[in-house]
């Protein structure tokens, strides 16, 4: 059976004062502490709605200071990786992860980013400045792409964003929330020297971030430092400390700090939506090194700074004036601003003890012990120095927050199939909802499909195996996004992979129930009998009987995986062209299949192939035309909604000491040929036989019938022959001979437009005898075109309506035998008579249409 899977997608957006019985986890950060000079802890933080848990990783040291603190979280908030400046920590393992870097040296830039890769879970961009190959004369604004195979870690080489800035300057960047599988990056830097030489002057940049990384060539520069419509100076873009938010009404506003003393006590803003520029100037307030801010998520209008002999700030950057003080005498004044997972906006203490915090509620400020502590004399150890002083850095992870959460329900599919679905139930939304479903082809996602309704509940139906991402917006205009797989099913088969058959082994293949995704082949030299089971295959099983080789079915049956609702290739009996079908001592040299005892072939594609394939793709088939001469001896067998029963492709029997040819040894005896309403119409049904180039295919006693109500053509036929020689006659019930009257079964045919249809084909001039068949209900019984010598006598022919037709002529036309261009035939003795309860139309017995007589 498919497999059906929940997948529970908590994303808590907006902060508010509704509490929860059972505090739901938002977000990590990781943050080292040192306590001297060489008692290192490395906290991982953990934030609820209403509390800050706290525990500790495996103890490493790392420089003192620590350049930055970052990690790598799934979905989950699981931490898969993190840095502690130069170290790459995993698990109980750190390594170096950057070779530019030193012992003992600052040789990164305070603002460090880890993003998953859009489009994926647990793939990563790092963004970082790095001091660069001669260490003193320039930076580098650089990413990295990390992921892991086999718990290791694997990463990509470093990729340059803006290389060559000058010595002894800061860069600072942001980054948009993913939307559509894109981000945007911002950055505030100095010039650059890009490596063709050119000069990139000072500015404000913007690039976008896609699934194939930063997009360099479509950099923008939306701020220059020269605009004469500002009095900026280059040094107001060597940028300490950068950020971004998406206000209310969709507008980007960007903000960044300088890190010289020309400029760091001003605050410089920019706003996207109407390409102007802000300065908020400090300077008269005497602020000191300005050493973070961070937007307000309560008030569009408001930006918070720490700076040095205030503290924090809360400034409205509409009304050009100070709101707030929110803290005093220069407390949390020498910290990054940061909002954490929980919303709320987090600083350090001057003694690096205690987190204080904002609260996004309220608009209030916690200070550091009411919120949190390290332990007793530990202080935060990511910091940069100034005049002495230390200024500490805050890790950048949070996620937006709504209230959207989102229950995925996913169904696994079959190899091959197109029926998996994903269900997607939201809760804590407002109507209507817009649900949009991308999948990720070629290295893009492409966009499926995308809905607008009222319903919290919608399904994405007809999804085959692959990589999915959804996006949810609810009338708010709340967003969330996330990720599933559509998988083929485990545990559906017994046996996954090709299996090959090189020995036969009776316990194997007596009274079996057994399922296959792909198949076996039967190796030469080996015979299997398969006695009283039940073999299923999924959609690009097949079996293939190789020269030499011979499958018997004894009251066996080889059908489809139900579950999986997709016909099966069939059986290949491969032969060789240009060899006989059995040798002197009448052993078969060709692939032989045998069905005896009520055998059936059911649902699929084509039941037997008296030949064998490759297969380019999963979906192309390439006949090989060289492995023709497969031999087919069914006795009492039953192929039922196959989309092709039998086919056969040119191949000359020949006598295997004199090389005269012969008649083909394949033969069908008391078969019933069957297409009814449970025929699967995922491809159209033509013919149940098709007999090319080849001749001597025997028909004794065997039923034709199609009731199917779809996926079948108006031009169906049973039986139906391209140069092809055959015979249509009685079989026998019993083993006596000659048979007793009562043990006669004719070859019947039933609701075809062609029960048997004849046709010429240019290089073969075989020709086929129908004796004592009974047709009911056909279009037309017997057709032959350009086809000499055939004889069709004593048959009864219960002529049917002819819906094929009644769209060319206006009305049905039907016939018994239906004769063109041909000449030699022989029909005697036939009946016919019109079926009971048709509508009125030409139904005719015989007609001969252009057929020449011998003395023509």
């Amino acid at each position: 059976m498919k497999k059906i899977k929940f997948i529970f997608i908590l994303i808590i957006f907006c902060i508010c004062s509704t509490q929860y019985a059972n505090a739901q986890l938002l977000g990590k950060w990781v943050l080292p502490t040192v306590y001297g000079a060489d008692e290192y802890e490395t906290y991982l933080l953990s934030f609820t709605e209403t509390s800050i848990e706290s525990s500790t990783l495996e103890t490493l040291a790392w420089d003192i200071p620590c350049e930055f603190a970052a990690g790598g979280y799934n979905p989950n908030y699981d931490l898969l990786f993190y840095y502690l400046g130069d170290l790459f920590c995993y698990g109980d393992n750190s390594i170096e992860w950057n070779s530019l870097t030193n012992q003992g040296v600052i040789d990164f830039k305070p603002e460090f980013r880890v993003i998953n890769k859009p489009g994926f879970n647990e793939k990563f961009f790092s963004f970082y400045t790095v001091i660069g190959s001669n260490k003193t004369s320039d930076n580098h604004f650089k990413y990295i792409e990390t992921h892991f195979i086999d718990n290791e870690p694997q990463f990509s080489t470093e990729y340059d964003i803006l290389p060559g800035m000058p010595q002894g300057v800061y860069m600072a960047f942001a980054l948009t929330e993913e939307f559509n599988n894109e981000r945007f990056l911002y950055a505030s830097a100095q010039r650059s020297t890009l490596s063709s030489g050119n000069i990139l002057k000072a500015g404000l940049k913007k690039w976008p971030v896609n699934i194939n990384g930063v997009d360099t060539e479509n950099m923008e520069m939306i701020l220059e430092w020269d605009d004469p419509d500002y009095n900026f100076v280059e040094d107001d873009f060597s940028s300490y400390n950068l950020e971004l938010k998406v206000d209310n009404n969709s507008n980007t506003v960007i903000a960044w700090i300088s890190s010289k003393p020309i400029s760091f006590e001003k605050v410089f803003m920019y706003f996207e939506s109407n390409n102007q520029a802000q300065t908020i100037d400090l300077s008269q307030l005497q602020p000191g090194r300005i050493a973070g801010i961070e937007f307000s998520g309560l008030n569009d209008d408001i930006i918070y700074i720490s700076c040095t002999n205030h503290g924090i700030i809360a400034y409205d950057y509409q009304n050009q004036e100070i709101a707030e003080y929110l803290t005093s005498n220069g407390e949390y004044g020498k910290t990054f601003l940061q909002t954490a997972p929980d919303g709320h906006i987090y600083a350090v203490s001057n003694n690096g003890q205690h987190l204080g915090r904002i609260n996004m509620q309220t608009g209030n400020f916690e200070p550091g012990p009411e919120v949190f502590s390290f332990q007793l004399g530990e202080t935060v150890s990511t910091y940069r120095t100034f005049n002495g002083e230390n200024y500490f850095i805050l890790p950048e992870h949070h996620v937006p927050h709504n209230y959207l959460t989102v229950e995925l329900q996913t169904e696994d599919v079959c190899l091959g199939a197109t029926d998996g679905s994903a269900t997607i139930t939201v809760t804590n939304g407002y109507i209507n909802y817009t649900y949009t479903l991308y999948k990720y082809i070629n290295n893009n996602w492409e966009l499926l499909e995308t809905v607008t309704i009222e319903n919290n509940l919608y399904t994405f139906n007809n999804l085959s195996e692959g990589d999915y991402k959804y996006v949810v917006i609810d009338g708010h205009e709340n967003t969330t996004e996330g990720f599933f797989s559509i998988v083929v099913g485990e545990d559906l088969f017994d046996v996954d992979e090709f299996e090959d058959i090189d020995s036969y082994d009776p316990a194997y293949w007596n009274e079996v129930n057994r399922t296959y995704q792909r198949g076996f082949r039967i190796f030469a030299g080996v015979d299997v009998t398969i006695t009283n089971s039940n073999l299923y295959f999924g959609k690009y099983a097949r079996i293939v009987i190789e020269p030499g080789a011979t499958l018997t079915m004894n009251n066996s049956t080889l059908d489809y995986y139900a579950p999986c609702l997709e016909k099966w290739r069939g059986v290949e009996v491969a032969g060789v062209w240009n060899q006989p079908q059995i040798d002197e001592y009448g052993n078969y040299l060709q692939g032989r299949l045998s069905l005896e005892n009520g055998s059936e072939i059911s649902n699929a594609e084509n039941a037997i192939s008296l030949y064998t394939c490759n297969y380019p793709n999963e979906d192309e088939r390439v006949i090989l035309w060289g492995s023709a001469g497969g031999v087919v001896q069914a006795n009492d067998a039953l192929f039922r909604n196959n989309t092709k029963s039998v086919h056969f492709i040119p191949y000359q029997n020949t006598h295997p000491i004199t090389g005269d040819p012969m008649l083909n040894l394949s033969y069908f005896k008391l078969d019933t040929f069957d297409i009814n309403i449970d025929y699967i119409d995922h491809s159209t049904f033509y013919k149940h036989t098709d007999l090319y180039g080849v001749n001597g295919i025997d028909f004794e006693g065997c039923a034709f019938t199609n009731t199917a109500t779809s996926g079948v053509s108006d031009y169906n036929m049973g039986i139906a022959a391209y140069g092809g020689g055959f015979e249509v006659v009685n079989g026998c019930t019993d083993i006596i001979e000659p048979c007793p009257p009562q043990s006669i079964a004719r070859c019947t045919f039933n609701g075809f437009y062609r029960s048997i249809g004849a046709y010429y084909s240019l290089g073969y001039i075989y020709t086929f005898r129908v004796d004592s068949a009974l047709f009911q209900n056909n279009s037309t019984g017997v057709y032959i075109s350009g086809v000499d010598y055939a004889v069709i006598v004593d048959c009864n022919f219960e002529i049917g309506y002819n819906p094929g037709d009644l769209g060319k002529c206006g009305e049905s036309n039907a016939y018994g035998i239906d004769i063109h261009e041909a000449m030699g035939f022989a029909v005697e003795d036939n009946e016919f008579t019109k079926s009971t309860g048709e509508p009125s139309g030409y139904y005719a017995g015989i007609r001969v249409f252009d057929c020449p007589s011998d003395h023509d």
